[in-house]
């Protein structure tokens, strides 16, 4: 099995059959534009799956604008790259047998988790709240006892703390090709 993963802000993980053009387009339709839209651009590892005639045709009819990253060079999709990271550790801590059953609740825990460098959460960007994870007994509508008014003044407040992280890794280091 093969996992096909797109990360902007949300972050989302599908599981595929195989890694052919056909069933990545199938999944990036189904699991990502028919949740969040068409994106404007799309950044992809030059994998043959991208760079075929079906993907091209589909982009250019979507309206989609494709960034390749540099061949062979993992770091010139570092935010995709770190966040395979905490995507597999978060597996290998759930501690079950099939990783692929470990997932979807890995992946809303992930969606849930404070970012440090914005200070909210994926879902709190997406949704504009947080998502309710299981095991948590209070039920929060039944304890918000506040008028209309003072509501959306404090959401009103909330949402224009929320500013966009940078997604440059904050590092002098700069990566020069050895045969430049």
């Amino acid at each position: 099995m093969d996992t096909l993963i797109f990360y902007p802000v949300w972050p989302e993980a599908v599981v595929i059959k195989d890694n052919t053009a056909e069933t990545v387009t199938r999944a990036f339709i189904e699991r990502w534009v028919a949740s969040f839209g068409c994106p404007s651009t799309v950044t992809t590892d030059r994998g043959r799956q991208f760079e075929c005639g079906l993907s091209r045709c589909l982009t250019t009819l979507l309206g989609i604008t494709c960034f390749r990253t540099t061949a062979y060079h993992p770091q010139a999709n570092g935010l995709v790259e770190r966040s395979h990271g905490q995507l597999k550790a978060s597996l290998s801590a759930a501690n079950v047998s099939q990783w692929t059953d470990a997932l979807p609740l890995v992946l809303l825990g992930i969606r849930n988790a404070v970012k440090a460098d914005i200070g909210c959460t994926a879902a709190q960007l997406v949704h504009g709240t947080t998502l309710r994870l299981p095991g948590e007994f209070v039920d929060p509508s039944s304890s918000m006892n506040m008028d209309l008014t003072s509501y959306t003044n404090r959401l009103t407040n909330a949402m224009r703390l929320v500013k966009p992280a940078s997604i440059r890794l904050q590092s002098t280091d700069v990566f020069v090709q050895p045969d430049l």
